[in-house]
């Protein structure tokens, strides 16, 4: 070996550092790269979270609108049935009475039809269909005031058709005169 020459240590020394200044550098380059990724990921999950915490806040919103309109929405429906309830026992009296009305009406539809009497005709007595779901509903027949004369059965049922309201599109009809009272009867001659 020459004096010239650098002795094998040092060369060795002088390599083994530089090799260890690079792998320090690789190392720190490393760790920076590692520090940044590590930023980088944090960065990301906390991004994530803020967007994954407002879609929860907003689906959370979502649902309790929907709870609310639910809510609303039953109060309704139980408001409702509690008046349906007190609806219930009105109603069923009516259905009754339109029952016994349309019971009635049958009966009614089953009769032969009613004919009037001839002028000095004795009337037939009337049958008269009573509701008899709901008597209080109907009024009984009224105590006459006075016996009415066979006569005045005619006129009578003349009084009640002029009192009765005409139908739609039915001509007013002019009543026929009375007749005439019959003449009193001659006395027998006495002679």
């Amino acid at each position: 070996m020459s004096d010239d020459e650098p002795p094998i240590s040092s060369a060795a020394d002088e390599l083994a550092e530089r090799l260890a200044d690079h792998v320090r550098a690789a190392l720190a380059e490393a760790e920076r790269d590692a520090e940044r990724l590590r930023d980088e990921a944090r960065a990301y999950l906390e991004e994530q979270r803020r967007r994954i915490d407002a879609f929860a806040d907003e689906r959370a919103r979502r649902i309790s609108a929907v709870g609310d309109r639910l809510l609303a929405l039953a109060e309704t429906l139980a408001d409702r049935g509690e008046r349906a309830a007190r609806l219930r026992g009105p109603i069923d009296d009516i259905l009754a009475a339109l029952t016994a009305a349309a019971e009635a009406i049958a009966a009614e539809a089953r009769r032969p039809s009613i004919t009037l009497p001839e002028p000095g005709e004795e009337p037939a007595p009337a049958a008269v269909t009573r509701l008899t779901t709901r008597p209080h509903a109907v009024p009984g027949p009224a105590a006459p005031d006075a016996p009415a004369a066979a006569d005045d059965a005619p006129a009578r049922v003349r009084q009640i058709a002029r009192a009765l309201p005409r139908r739609p599109g039915t001509p007013r009809r002019v009543p026929p005169p009375e007749p005439p009272d019959p003449p009193d009867p001659e006395p027998p001659d006495a002679a």
